[in-house]
C-alpha cells in the first residue's frame, strides 16, 4: 500500500513537468494603422494526454470528440489588413481635412481649410520667413529733438528686463514728447545685462506704428537717434498678424529707450503701407552672443 501511494505521487509530478506548445507570436496592421501583436493558442495536447488510461480495448479504440478549437483572437481581422503604404497615405488625407478658424487683420472670423501636410513641406522647404525691408542701407534724415524732450518721463519709466517681452501701446492717452510736435512717446529703462533691443510692430489692415528709437543717457540727454528700426517684415498667415522686426545693438552710455512716433497724424509711408498714431509695438531686451 505504501508503493502505491509513491507510485501516485510520480505519476502527477510527471504530468507537471510535461510542457505544451506555448504557440507562435502573430503581427498585423489593423484598419486605423495600429501594428497589434497576438498570440496564437497553443496546440491541442495529444489524445494519450487527455483521455483518462483504460484497460478495456473498446475505450482504446474508440474515436475520441474533438472539442471545438477556438479561433486566434483578432484573427477576424486578417480581411481588415492594408499595406502600410496604404494606411499612411490614408492618414496623410486625414490631416489635409483640417479647418482652423482665427480672427484675420480686418477683424473678421476667418474659417479655412489648412493642409498640414503641405505646410509641413512648405515650412521644411522655407526660406528664412521674412523679407528684407533694408539691406545695410541707411538714409541720412535730419529731425530737431530738444535736449529735454523725455526727462519728464524718468520718474514713469518702465523696467525692460533680460529675454522679456514689453507690450507697447500708443494712443490718445500716450504720453508726450517735450518739443514744437507732440509726439507720442514711451520711456524704458533696459537692466544693465540687456545689449541689444529687439522691436517690432505689428502690421493691421496694411497699417502699423512707425516708431523710431531714441537713446538718452543716465541724465536723460538724447544721444542717439534711429529713424529706423526695422528691417525685417514677417507677412500675415493663419496663426498670427503679420510685423516688422528690426534688432538694435545697445552701446555704452545708452541708459534710457525712447520708443516714439514721429508724426502726428497718419500718412501713407514709404514701403507701401501706412503710418498710424494708434498701434502696438513689443519690445524684448535681449543679450548679443
Amino acid at each position: 500500500m505504501r508503493y502505491r501511494h509513491l507510485l501516485a505521487i510520480a505519476v502527477i509530478l510527471g504530468g507537471c513537468q510535461s510542457h505544451p506548445d506555448t504557440g507562435d507570436l502573430y503581427v498585423y496592421t489593423d484598419a486605423q494603422g495600429n501594428l497589434v501583436t497576438l498570440q496564437k493558442p497553443a496546440r491541442q495536447a495529444s489524445q494519450s494526454e487527455e483521455a483518462p488510461a483504460s484497460s478495456s480495448d473498446e475505450s482504446a479504440t474508440a474515436p475520441q470528440a474533438k472539442s471545438p478549437q477556438k479561433a486566434p483572437l483578432g484573427s477576424d481581422s486578417m480581411a481588415d489588413y492594408r499595406p502600410s503604404d496604404e494606411v499612411e497615405a490614408d492618414l496623410k488625407d486625414k490631416e489635409r481635412d483640417r479647418f482652423v478658424t482665427y480672427m484675420d487683420a480686418t477683424g473678421q472670423l476667418v474659417n479655412r481649410p489648412v493642409d498640414l501636410v503641405a505646410a509641413k513641406e512648405a515650412k521644411e522647404n522655407a526660406g528664412p520667413g521674412y523679407q528684407t525691408v533694408a539691406q545695410d542701407q541707411y538714409l541720412e534724415t535730419y529731425r530737431e529733438i530738444r535736449s529735454d524732450c523725455c526727462k519728464h518721463l524718468i520718474d514713469d519709466a518702465i523696467a525692460l528686463h533680460l529675454n522679456r517681452q514689453r507690450s507697447i501701446h500708443f494712443g490718445d492717452e500716450s504720453a508726450l514728447m517735450v518739443g514744437d510736435e507732440p509726439y507720442r512717446a514711451v520711456l524704458l529703462a533696459p537692466d544693465e545685462g540687456v545689449s541689444a533691443i529687439d522691436v517690432r510692430a505689428y502690421l493691421k489692415n496694411k497699417g502699423y506704428v512707425a516708431a523710431q528709437i531714441l537713446w538718452l543717457d543716465s541724465s536723460g540727454t538724447p544721444v542717439l537717434l534711429v529713424d529706423q528700426p526695422f528691417t525685417r517684415r514677417y507677412e500675415e498667415n493663419w496663426y498670427r498678424y503679420g510685423y516688422l522686426e528690426g534688432t538694435l545693438p545697445r552701446q555704452q552710455g545708452q541708459t534710457y529707450l525712447v520708443v516714439f512716433l514721429p508724426y502726428t497724424q497718419d500718412h501713407p509711408s514709404t514701403d507701401g503701407l501706412t503710418a498710424t498714431l494708434s498701434g502696438d509695438l513689443v519690445v524684448t531686451g535681449v543679450a548679443n552672443e
